[in-house]
């Protein structure tokens, strides 16, 4: 048992390059699996309601915990129903959302007077309110040191500064007032808003290029579709000819169709390079049970699997509203479409 646990976190390491090696989830985790194989050998599943949410709402836990499925169905022959793969989902989903948490703070540095210890004290506010949020990596008391540290995003003063910087400022008063509470949360906020479209944009016209993007009208079914988009990135030397048979082995275990939308992609990251192809489907493609008009098919090389985290989960945010995927599927060309996709985030 102990040794399949392992081996689930192993690859979730090696597919999404995310750690769970921490003892407690390791322990929970454990149990949770080995309930769900005295179930399989009962031929019993647990029921659960939220199946068609939890994909909807948190695709890339989702994605990671379809992934343990496939390992468990490879090392013991247990096939997984979305249900159970669901609550898989669950127990990863705390630690993921930890981990993403303290990688998508803000770093900031504090310009405050040392006097009496203040500018401990207004760390210590700071983080209280906002430790979720925000990683003070430095506190200054010499306003000449800003120019020495270049990679923050925010600069919070208690003076004003005596001359402009790039970097972007605010500045509060030494106790918080709820005034100083409210704007601070805001600029983070919308700091974190712009660094997430900036990186979100340069991963998609990085890995989107113009050949990849196009629009039919003939894709009846999702078996069509899958060939002719994985034929194409063959073409372009993007995977080999196996990528077909290992996104349809990825759509046995869970359909890859979300509403309107489809996202298919392989379990494993054997492609040549990293890449995506849209296809804008005219007419409605029978996705199993869903009907679907826009199919973003992704293909990773394991040496870049650290932008599927990137890419996945807000490709997957921005489809999940209905309107937005209307709204795609009406741009004509590769610029709007990545603009579109960038202002919907």
């Amino acid at each position: 048992m102990f040794g399949l646990v392992n081996e689930l976190i192993q690859g979730i390491m090696a597919f999404y390059y995310i750690d769970l090696r921490e003892k407690e989830f390791f322990i929970r985790f454990t149990l949770h699996i080995k309930n769900l194989l005295v179930r399989s050998r009962n031929n019993y599943f647990n029921k659960n309601p939220l199946t068609e949410s939890i994909k909807i709402s948190c695709p890339l836990i989702y994605d990671c915990a379809v992934n343990q499925a496939n390992t468990i169905k490879e090392k013991l022959g247990i096939t997984i129903n979305d249900d159970e793969i669901a609550y898989i989902a669950f127990h990863l989903g705390s630690a993921l959302e930890t981990q993403k948490n303290f990688n998508s703070k803000i770093k900031a540095i504090l310009y405050c007077p040392n006097y009496y210890d203040i500018n401990l004290r207004v760390t210590d506010n700071i983080h209280s309110k906002f430790e979720d949020s925000i990683l003070i990596t430095n506190i200054l008391t010499d306003e000449s040191q800003l120019d020495k540290f270049k990679d923050i995003d925010l600069i919070i003063t208690t003076i004003p500064l005596s001359k402009q910087v790039a970097t972007p400022t605010i500045k509060i008063n030494i106790l918080l007032t709820p005034k100083d509470i409210h704007q601070l949360g805001d600029c983070i906020e919308d700091l974190k808003a712009q660094r997430r479209k900036n990186e979100f944009e340069n991963h998609l016209r990085e890995l989107l290029s113009p050949e990849l993007f196009e629009i039919k009208s003939n894709m009846e079914d999702y078996k069509k579709c899958i060939t002719h988009m994985t034929r194409k990135l063959a073409k372009l030397e993007y995977v080999d000819e196996s990528f077909k048979e290992e996104v349809l082995e990825r759509e046995k275990t869970s359909s890859t169709s979300f509403g309107n939308f489809a996202i298919p992609h392989a379990m494993k990251m054997h492609a040549n390079k990293t890449g995506l192809s849209i296809l804008i489907s005219e007419t409605a493609i029978a996705w199993q049970n869903h009907a679907v008009n826009l199919v973003i098919m992704m293909c990773f090389n394991k040496s870049e699997r650290y932008i599927f985290n990137e890419i996945y989960e807000p490709i997957t945010m921005i489809l999940s509203e209905p309107e937005n995927v209307r709204i795609l599927t009406q741009q004509k060309d590769y610029d709007s479409f990545i603009n579109k996709m960038v202002e919907l985030l």
